[in-house]
């Protein structure tokens, strides 16, 4: 007796497990407001903004000084 009382208690808990799994959602908030209109246009701006271009601009000679930095280096140790 105590067994089937087990059992069946077992299976209601996994059914109510089951359909509550069905309304949970995973919601990304950043992703969301990053995607509205206004921030697209803020993103806009801010990326015609002078100081932006300046930045980019320095990061990819960065980006670039590190890349050859990097191919110079795996010469090196190849030889």
């Amino acid at each position: 007796m105590l067994f089937r009382f087990v059992a069946v208690l077992a299976l209601l808990v996994a059914s109510t497990l089951a359909h509550a799994q069905s309304r949970i959602a995973v919601v990304n908030l950043e992703e969301a407001i990053l995607q509205t209109d206004s921030a697209q246009q803020r993103l806009r701006d801010f990326e015609a903004g002078e100081s932006f271009a300046e930045d980019k601009a320095e990061f990819d000679s960065l980006k670039e000084s590190s890349t050859s930095w990097c191919r110079i280096s795996s010469v090196i140790r190849r030889q």
